[in-house]
């Protein structure tokens, strides 16, 4: 990950990194996990639970959209 602010070596402990093929498909992501979601968890009550409970879990420090531009040779 690279970042044109250098932050230093301590920056990150854990870092989670998520690969799109394009941005089309990060635009739609939620449609398409919505029935994944659904099957996993059932009702919408048990999901706003989970969802509750991954707030009290976790605290998100930062959050980054990085791009990534491949130039051809």
């Amino acid at each position: 990950m690279h970042s044109v602010n250098y932050e230093g070596p301590d920056k990150y402990d854990v870092v989670f990194v998520l690969h799109y093929k394009d941005m089309a498909t990060f635009d739609t992501i939620a449609d398409k996990a919505a029935p994944v979601i659904a099957k996993a968890y059932g009702t919408p009550e048990n999901r706003a639970a989970v969802g509750k409970l991954g707030e009290e879990s976790a605290e998100t420090v930062s959050s980054e959209l990085v791009r990534e531009i491949k130039l051809k040779p």
